[in-house]
């Protein structure tokens, strides 16, 4: 990061949490050609995750905690990932993952008064971007 100022330093891997942690830029080559030269944090908000929420609720909540986030402006889908005995853990789309919809979800839960166990607004992940680049 020092050197960084004032040299280009390149550095070539399929290790993507290893760019993400060093680079401040990502260039992606497949088949001998560019095809992305972005940000790690704009190449992350190509994610069909980016914005996403996913969010544990304990069992008895479930079914007005869903009912709500369906009628929220901005939530696409809601995905159950889980479902166990005590909890069950959704994914919340947006409609558009250039916009955040987790303080209305979390508003709207608070006014219900649903205890949530687990809230974690999901920022994207860089395998799959790469992996969806490179596959054409």
């Amino acid at each position: 990061r020092e050197m960084s100022g004032n040299k280009a330093i390149i550095l070539s891997t399929h290790i993507l949490e290893e760019m993400d942690a060093v680079c401040n830029r990502a260039v992606l080559i497949s088949k001998g050609k560019i095809i992305v030269d972005e940000t790690p944090d704009e190449l992350r908000s190509r994610s069909v995750l980016h914005n996403s929420l996913t969010i544990e609720i304990e069992a008895p909540d479930v079914e007005k905690a869903v009912s709500a986030m369906e009628k929220i402006e901005g939530v696409k889908e809601i995905q159950f990932l889980d479902r166990m005995p005590d909890s069950t853990t959704v994914r919340v789309h947006p409609a558009d993952r250039s916009k955040s919809i987790s303080v209305d979800v979390s508003h709207a839960m608070a006014h219900l008064g649903v205890s949530l166990l687990s809230f974690h607004v999901e920022h994207g992940r860089l395998n799959e971007v790469f992996r969806q680049l490179t596959s054409n």
